[in-house]
């Protein structure tokens, strides 16, 4: 806070800000008396609107202070240059919207957004800001600025847009703001003309304010008849290099000992959490959805979709692959009706091991054709009519008996044989999995109905792996794909 001394509500104290290798301030002082209009004039691109952004706290200098007399931010009301209303609501809604976000109760802001309306003329408060022109807009950009009640109010270009009536009665209550509620405005304006209506005005050129002070005076200080000469005059002379820059005889005591922005101060002291705003701001939302269906497919119906397309696209095991089986033991259609309970040494048993392991490729949603001889398996597969050929010899059952009972050698012809595609690396990598699973599957229903501990076909070792069957893709994925978003 500055000294009392000083009646200013903003003080501007050598400021300095760049960017890439543009100076946008250059050594930049600027003096807005408490109760007055001041009026903030330059060329377009000279950084008005960046000013206005320093002062609020929400871009920093590179060096230099601003000091504020206004400690909360509810103390102050700006209206940006562009329009930051919510196009799907209501001029009554918005009203209520940024009046929530300002703590206001509902009988202050319907006696406040009355008289909003008769000053600044709005439309009808049930049409949808995105259905009224530029100019109502505006209108009702500084209707929010205003609602609050805030002691200082900063305006960017409030008036563009605006018929000349209007302005007209827009500055007549502006002025009475001043004079009868002691509020302190800052606007910036292209019309020389609405300049002359403020207390005092500064031409910003070049990154410094080359003159402050009261129309009139200036007007009388460079001899000149209006003030649009005044300004011709100051530009010329900074051209020269002869112009005067705003600048402080003294600096006060406080402000030179801060070590960080007021206005920065400001806005941090507007971060804490507000259950009240965060409901407004739910109330808004809840509204845009409801009139924007294109925003409500986006934010709601089209993640659904996605999440639903990945789940069930990836991670998933592969469905119905069509596999030609050529078994020389049995017919595949008989081993559904085998019983695998018995033990193959028993001499009543008529187990076929190779239906094991058949049965359990079915089991996993396998196509399962038979064909006739090995060539034909092998040539299907080779012309992509099929993912994999599988052949199980005449003596398989008998042969791995005989290797179990007797351990005698275990030939060639005796071994099942596998021909697969590789087209398709994850089809590939699935079928080999399954068929793997499916000879351990064999072995260890082969120990366990001949009373034997199925474990000793396994290895002794706890094997954990980051994909397989165990994994929880959907949730998994699901969680990436908000992540994501």
């Amino acid at each position: 806070m500055i000294d009392e001394e000083f009646q200013y509500d903003v003080k501007v104290i050598n400021a300095f800000k760049s960017y890439g290798g543009t100076k946008v301030f250059n050594g930049l002082n600027m003096n807005v008396t408490s109760g007055s209009i001041y009026g903030l004039l330059g060329p377009s691109g000279c950084g008005k609107s960046t000013l206005l952004q320093c002062i609020m706290g929400s871009m920093e200098l590179d060096s230099g202070c601003i000091a504020l007399k206004a400690i909360h931010l509810k103390d102050v009301g700006y209206m940006p240059q562009s329009l930051c209303l919510e196009s799907t609501l209501t001029i009554r809604e918005t009203f209520e919207y940024f009046g929530t976000l300002y703590n206001m109760n509902k009988k202050d802001i319907k006696l406040k957004k009355d008289e909003l309306v008769a000053f600044l003329q709005l439309p009808n408060l049930n049409r949808l800001i995105k259905d009224i022109s530029g100019g109502q807009s505006r209108r009702v950009s500084l209707g929010v600025c205003l609602l609050h009640n805030p002691k200082l109010i900063i305006l960017d270009e409030p008036t563009v847009g605006i018929d000349p009536l209007l302005r007209q009665e827009i500055w007549k209550g502006l002025l009475k703001m001043v004079v009868e509620q002691h509020k302190t405005i800052i606007i910036t304006t292209h019309y020389i003309e609405e300049a002359n209506l403020a207390n005092r005005i500064g031409l910003m050129r070049n990154g410094v304010l080359v003159e402050e002070g009261a129309p009139e005076d200036i007007i009388s200080k460079y001899g000149a008849d209006s003030l649009e000469t005044a300004f011709l005059t100051l530009c010329s002379n900074q051209d020269a290099n002869k112009a005067p820059l705003v600048y402080f005889d003294k600096i006060p005591t406080k402000v030179q000992n801060t070590g960080k922005m007021q206005s920065t101060k400001l806005m941090e002291a507007g971060k804490k959490v507000n259950f009240v705003r965060i409901k407004a701001l739910f109330k808004k939302n809840i509204h845009a959805l409801y009139r924007d269906y294109w925003l409500l497919f986006t934010v709601f119906l089209l993640p659904i979709i996605q999440t639903t397309n990945f789940c069930n696209s990836i991670g998933g095991n592969f469905k119905g692959m069509e596999v030609a089986i050529q078994n020389d033991e049995i017919s595949i259609n008989d081993c559904k009706y085998l019983n695998s309970s018995k033990c193959i040494f028993e001499n009543i048993s008529s187990q076929t091991m190779s239906c094991v392991a058949i049965n359990y490729l079915a089991s996993l949603d396998y196509t399962l054709v038979e064909v006739k001889d090995r060539y034909t398996g092998e040539m299907l597969v080779n012309n992509s009519k099929f993912l994999a050929f599988i052949h199980f010899p005449k003596s398989y059952t008998q042969d791995l008996i005989m290797y179990i009972d007797r351990n005698d050698d275990y030939g060639m012809q005796s071994l099942a044989y596998m021909h697969f595609a590789k087209h398709n690396m994850l089809f590939k990598n699935q079928i080999l999995l399954d068929v793997t699973n499916a000879m351990h599957y064999l072995i260890q229903t082969t120990l366990y109905s001949c009373s034997n501990n199925p474990k000793v076909a396994t290895l002794p070792m706890e094997i954990n792996i980051l994909y397989g069957k165990d994994v929880k893709y959907h949730g998994n994925s699901t969680a990436a794909i908000f992540l994501a978003m």
